[in-house]
């Protein structure tokens, strides 16, 4: 490989500049940042499905409530004509309507159950929006902290990175197509470093045992077996 030492020197340059950017990612302001907007993403599609919910709580009662209202309006019919014909009916039609009777009231009580129910949801819900208010609310000042913080990391060290990248730059330049081409293919494959020594006959970086072929090839920039770098001696 004609470029050896230029590509070992970008590689470096890549490998100095990497560094920097994930200090910066791994920091606790970044993260913070992150986590806040992120949140705050997702805020609006989170409030938006709780006022779905909301509308068909308030559907949903409004049924509970229109039945709950026709039944006990059937059972003082009812009730009303029992005790209007209480001595003009048979045993058998008075049994008929205080069954009906009996019947509207088990309605009623189950009713009343899934109306229980159904207000310890609305109840959690409320918690929910009460809540996701409370997060949003932290989590606009984290952001707005944080985010402060993170900026100020990033120009403390903007003027490296800026360095660093025309330092590639100009070793780019400086190098051949294919190569360099072949070096940022490793690269699209989250392959780092793409260029290791061989050491004890094996990659310094996987330690797999290098075949006599492969040794035989590292002047061509031959490629480790099991890991895809590109090695040298």
């Amino acid at each position: 490989m004609n470029n050896l030492v230029k590509l070992l020197e970008y590689q470096s340059k890549e490998e100095e500049l990497r560094k920097i950017k994930q200090n910066i990612a791994n920091s606790d302001e970044y993260k913070k940042y992150v986590q806040a907007r992120k949140f705050l993403k997702q805020a609006p599609e989170s409030l938006d499905a709780l006022n779905k919910k909301a509308i068909s709580y308030h559907d949903e009662y409004k049924a509970i409530q229109t039945k709950i209202e026709k039944l006990i309006a059937n059972i003082n019919e009812l009730d009303d004509a029992t005790n209007i014909l209480e001595n003009e009916v048979s045993n058998n039609e008075q049994k008929y309507y205080e069954k009906n009777i009996n019947k509207n009231f088990d309605t009623l009580k189950t009713l009343k159950e899934e109306y229980k129910k159904f207000m310890a949801y609305v109840t959690e819900t409320e918690k929910s929006y009460q809540t996701l208010r409370k997060n949003h609310a932290e989590m606009r000042l984290q952001m707005e902290q944080y985010g402060e913080k993170y900026n100020t990391i990033k120009q403390e060290n903007s003027k490296k990175i800026l360095s660093l990248e025309g330092e590639l730059q100009n070793l780019e330049n400086n190098l051949s197509k294919a190569e360099l081409e072949k070096y940022k293919s490793k690269r699209e494959e989250k392959i780092f470093p793409v260029i290791c020594t061989v050491i004890d006959n094996r990659c310094s970086c996987c330690r797999m045992q290098l075949s006599l072929d492969t040794l035989n090839k590292l002047e061509q920039g031959v490629e480790c077996e099991s890991c895809g770098r590109i090695l040298y001696k």
